[in-house]
C-alpha cells in the first residue's frame, strides 16, 4: 500500500489538500480531498473516490474531470484539484502507473 499527499493554499487564501491511496501497483484504493472551500452539489467531492478507485492516473485524471464538470466550486477550481491529485500521486508512485 502507497500514499501521497499534496496540498496546496490557493490564491484568496483557500486551503486545499488531496490524500491518495494506491496499490503497491499504482491504482488508486481511495482518494480524500479536504480543505476550507465548498463544492454544489456537496457530494460531488466525496464521490470522487469512488470514481477513481481500482484506477491508474491517467483514467483517474479523466474520471475526476467529468465528475467535476457542472459542479459549482468555491474556494478552488477543478484545475488545481486534478493537479493535486497528480501531485499526490507522483509522491506515491513516482511517474509510473
Amino acid at each position: 500500500m502507497r500514499d501521497g499527499v499534496a496540498e496546496r493554499k490557493v490564491p484568496g487564501g483557500k486551503f486545499v489538500r488531496v490524500r491518495a491511496y494506491l496499490t503497491d501497483d499504482c491504482s488508486f484504493t481511495d482518494l480524500v480531498v479536504e480543505g476550507d472551500f465548498f463544492a454544489y452539489p456537496p457530494d460531488a467531492i466525496d464521490g470522487l473516490a469512488e470514481r477513481v478507485r481500482g484506477k491508474a492516473l491517467a483514467e483517474s485524471i479523466k474520471a475526476i474531470d467529468e465528475a467535476l464538470e457542472g459542479v459549482s466550486l468555491g474556494g478552488v477550481d477543478a484545475k488545481t484539484i486534478r493537479s493535486l491529485v497528480e501531485e499526490a500521486f507522483r509522491k506515491a508512485c513516482g511517474n509510473g502507473e
